[in-house]
């Protein structure tokens, strides 16, 4: 992962900065590819194999959160594995997405096929799966960057 960051930063004279302008980077990549990942998963269970709304949100994140978890671990920060990390950045992501199942089932409502142009309708589901994508990111950045910012917290963070 560094190499190919490494490519975009090679500017910043300062190692320090030069680091964590390659964790950021590194992390943004991870972030770019997950959602992705969600957004191909979500249209396979939603339009392809036709399961359940909720359902697949849950289940698609609890996959993506996990594949994140370890690209940033092992990729980005070059850390080792850990159950302590692991359980806190899911503590993190979960939140999130419990806001966003719970902005997806407002939106179910709220948005009946009706309010779908006929060659949408078909497609109600999968892009009612992605709708919550913007808010989830914001809220899980901010709560991140806020623990993140905290060395009690960061302290624990540290691998065992």
């Amino acid at each position: 992962m560094n190499r190919v960051v490494n490519k975009f930063t090679f500017w910043v004279k300062n190692e320090k900065k030069r680091q964590k302008l390659n964790e950021f980077l590194g992390f943004a990549i991870v972030g770019v590819a997950m959602t992705l990942a969600t957004i191909i998963l979500n249209y396979l269970f939603l339009k392809i194999l036709d399961c359940h709304l909720l359902t697949t949100y849950i289940v698609v994140g609890v996959l993506t959160i996990f594949f994140s978890y370890l690209l940033n671990t092992f990729l980005v920060f070059k850390q080792k594995f850990s159950l302590v990390t692991m359980f806190i950045y899911y503590g993190i992501y979960l939140s999130g997405m419990v806001i966003g199942a719970l902005v997806l089932s407002l939106l179910n409502h709220v948005l009946p096929e009706s309010a779908f142009p006929k060659f949408l309708v078909e497609y109600r589901k999968f892009l009612l799966s992605i709708m919550p994508i913007p808010i989830t990111l914001v809220w899980n950045f901010v709560f991140t960057s806020q623990v993140m910012k905290n060395k009690k917290i960061a302290k624990i963070l540290r691998p065992i």
